[in-house]
């Protein structure tokens, strides 16, 4: 007879799945800040350390760069919150916070003002650079994860949901770095061709106007 599970018990389990999820994710947000790091240097043609010594040096940069991240989507959630354009505009404005921080070391709300000032003066240039690649890799994604969805949906076929779950993965796993390398790239980009500010922002004020 299977008894039933403790509160204590349960709340263990809880709290241990919780804890390797977090460590999974502090994992994969230091491997990409030192993906980031080696895209950039091969980018500008700097010579590559050892793979260990550029896990190494990205770990002094990964809570920095996860109180950026934080701050850049409290203040996301807040524009999305108060409207859904001014969400969209803090969304593009803070899209190179992680680069900032990873390859020129830009902590705290000054990576969020660095991410800004690359963007202002053109917004939609940067829009459709950034969406290009994730609608490339959104449509790689559905081409293949439709077919095999809809016949394992109409075969009712479990090992084809589970093969299309794996091909997910594995997909998903080589998406990610041709997405950090497409806003890498464009952060040095935007780097190398700094622009002066006339081009006005999407909600119809001067550059230097927060969006209402």
């Amino acid at each position: 007879k299977i008894m039933p599970q403790s509160g204590g018990a349960l709340f263990g389990g809880i709290a241990g799945i919780l804890a390797i999820f977090v460590l999974a994710m502090l994992v994969s947000f230091w491997f990409s800040l030192a993906v980031i790091r080696v895209i950039g240097k091969s980018y500008e043609n700097i010579p590559l350390k050892p793979m260990r010594e550029e896990l190494g040096d990205a770990a002094p940069l990964m809570w920095p760069g996860i109180l950026a991240s934080l701050i850049a989507a409290l203040a996301i959630l807040g524009g999305t919150i108060l409207l859904i354009i001014p969400g969209i505009i803090f969304s593009l404005w803070f899209a190179f916070v992680i680069p900032a921080v990873a390859l020129d070391n830009i902590r705290g709300i000054e990576a969020l003002r660095a991410s800004k000032i690359l963007v202002r003066g053109r917004w939609w240039a940067v829009l459709w650079r950034i969406f290009a690649p994730a609608a490339i890799a959104l449509i790689i994604s559905w081409a293949i994860d439709l077919p095999l969805g809809i016949t394992a949906e109409a075969t009712g076929s479990e090992a084809l949901n589970i093969t299309g779950a794996i091909i997910s993965g594995i997909v998903s796993i080589l998406i990610t770095p041709f997405m950090t390398g497409a806003q890498t790239i464009l952060y040095l980009e935007l780097k190398k061709h700094p622009v002066s500010v006339t081009e006005p922002e999407p909600s119809g004020k001067t550059p230097d106007e927060p969006p209402t």
